[in-house]
């Protein structure tokens, strides 16, 4: 055009030649990208944007994973994530079924609740309970419970109602001793 070649003035205005010959590619429309992310998602529902990115391009459509993300983000309606299934306890199908108590005295159940005071100071909560007649055997409040006051007041309420057949706890650090457990 201007009488020199194309070597000579990509070398003049030190230019790499292919950009002189580089021809843009068509920008495909964002609706009717989103319209295929929206009928993709239909299909797949459970598949990501890069799955769908994929997709796309078989069909002819050359999306880059980020551009699928986006438009996914703002078009394409998320699925929620799969709960888990919960096990149900004292159903015949768990895997370890809870004693049932029969009658008062057959189980016994204790925990540790945790509280505190106005001045932030804490308080320790312990409870025995009957689980037939849901009766509070004994509710113990102190600063500090420890496994020795544990077995103590257990052997006191055995003295006093008779011993269980069985006894339910948590994992709690009181209870876990081998003063409670043994």
């Amino acid at each position: 055009m201007l009488g020199i070649s194309e070597r000579r003035a990509c070398r003049f205005t030190h230019q790499p030649r292919s950009t002189q010959r580089y021809e843009p590619k068509p920008r495909i429309d964002e609706e009717e990208i989103a319209a295929r992310l929206h009928q993709l998602a239909q299909d797949h529902p459970r598949r990501g944007y890069r799955h769908r990115a994929d997709l796309m391009g078989r069909d002819g459509f050359n999306v880059s994973d980020g551009r699928a993300w986006r438009l996914s983000r703002r078009e394409v309606p998320q699925v929620p994530a799969k709960q888990k299934k919960r096990r149900r306890r004292g159903t015949r199908d768990a895997a370890s079924d809870r004693l049932c108590a029969e009658h008062p005295g057959h189980v016994w159940s204790y925990d540790s609740k945790f509280d505190a005071t106005d001045d932030t100071r804490q308080l320790k909560i312990f409870t025995v309970m009957d689980e037939f007649t849901r009766r509070a055997l004994v509710t113990k409040v102190a600063r500090s419970i420890k496994a020795v006051d544990v077995v103590t007041e257990l052997q006191r309420l055995a003295r006093a109602h008779g011993a269980p057949q069985f006894t339910r706890s948590d994992n709690g650090p009181e209870f876990i001793a081998g003063k409670v457990t043994g």
